[in-house]
């Protein structure tokens, strides 16, 4: 990697220091930062933080003219770059970039790959795969229509910057564990939870019930973890949940074309609430199932154990007890992504069925 960098002209260096392992603590002193941020990441973090981070550097020091590519994987986690933000995604979690070029003369120059909306925030003339336009005020959001043409974003329900996935980006905001208190299970399930945010993460995590928030409690500006039974669902959905992805059958839920009407059932996911903010479903069709799902959110290295479903949990995971327990993920029924419309994709999908 540094031979690549480095014939890249590239600002690059490469220090191996002796008789240390793969992890350690100490550099040169005991507590001086060891392999994160000791003196010599220290010193680094100071010389790229004093540079106009916006701006790819070399050598030679900083051009603002010279071509570069915004890369990303999910718009909730990255920023700008040169004033350009993309805010969604043809195919979610789909390998994304903007090719940015700027000059003084022509304006900026962007070629996009797998963009579906984009703001951009530094006036002046833009082409954009082709098309011209202007931004004269502080900030200018674009959409790609069907017609390939950028547009201004659609109305109607669109996922953003709120309510982008995975599943832990429920918890990047206050939140709320609620239970049902039709099924008492889920109060113990919910302090469980609330003990594991606690101790894994110094999460301060409230639990409340459904029917406190039904009589009026503020929850505005809270994402809520709504944990109950397949009967919790149909309250959870009046009382909060914009729209669900999937949908109910007789005898359990339709995720596309595949149906799932097993006894051992349970459901995590993502969902759109009436505030706009976002919300999480835990649903177990018996105790024993949601037992399973909550397993899930168990520490696996302790101690350097993760906030609870923090680690490669998607937006949505349908899963079988009996088939989880004995395959592990290799008995996930369905999982995946949500589309930007909240709808079922099999871009971004995998079932059995």
């Amino acid at each position: 990697m540094y031979r690549l960098l480095h014939d890249l002209n590239a600002d690059v260096s490469y220090h191996e220091l002796p008789g240390k392992e793969h992890w350690w603590w100490d550099t040169e002193k005991e507590n001086d930062g060891g392999a994160v941020n000791d003196a010599q990441i220290r010193k680094f973090m100071k010389v790229v933080i004093d540079k106009d981070g916006q701006e790819s550097c070399s050598k030679d020091g900083c051009d603002q003219e010279r071509d570069v590519t915004l890369t990303l994987q999910n718009p909730a986690s990255q920023g700008s770059l040169r004033g350009v933000h993309v805010l969604l995604q043809k195919i979610p979690f789909r390998s994304t970039s903007v090719h940015i070029r700027h000059s003084a003369k022509d304006g900026f120059e962007l070629q996009t790959e797998n963009v579906q909306c984009l703001r951009l925030t530094q006036k002046g003339t833009y082409q954009i795969d082709g098309h011209a336009m202007g931004v004269q005020d502080d900030g200018k959001e674009m959409c790609l229509n069907d017609k390939a043409e950028w547009t201004l974003p659609p109305t109607g329900l669109t996922r953003n910057m709120r309510t982008l996935g995975p599943a832990r980006r429920v918890f990047e905001a206050p939140f709320l564990l609620v239970f049902d208190p039709a099924w008492p299970q889920s109060a113990v399930q919910a302090v469980y939870l609330a003990n594991l945010f606690q101790s894994l993460s110094d999460t301060y995590a409230p639990v409340v019930s459904l029917t406190h928030l039904q009589e009026g409690a503020d929850y505005a500006d809270y994402n809520l973890v709504m944990i109950g039974s397949r009967q919790s669902l149909s309250h959870y959905k009046h009382a909060f949940i914009q729209h669900m992805p999937f949908q109910e059958t007789p005898n359990g839920l339709r995720i596309g074309s595949c149906s799932f009407a097993r006894d051992e059932q349970a459901l995590l996911s993502l969902v759109p609430l009436k505030a706009d903010r976002l919300g999480l479903l835990l649903i177990g069709w018996t105790e024993r199932a949601i037992q399973g799902l909550l397993a899930l959110a168990d520490p696996t290295i302790p101690p350097m154990a993760r906030s609870p479903f923090s680690n490669l949990i998607p937006d949505f995971i349908m899963m079988d007890s009996d088939q989880t327990e004995a395959k592990g993920p290799g008995g996930f029924q369905c999982a995946g992504f949500w589309s930007n419309h909240w709808q079922w994709d099999q871009m971004t999908s995998s079932c059995i069925c």
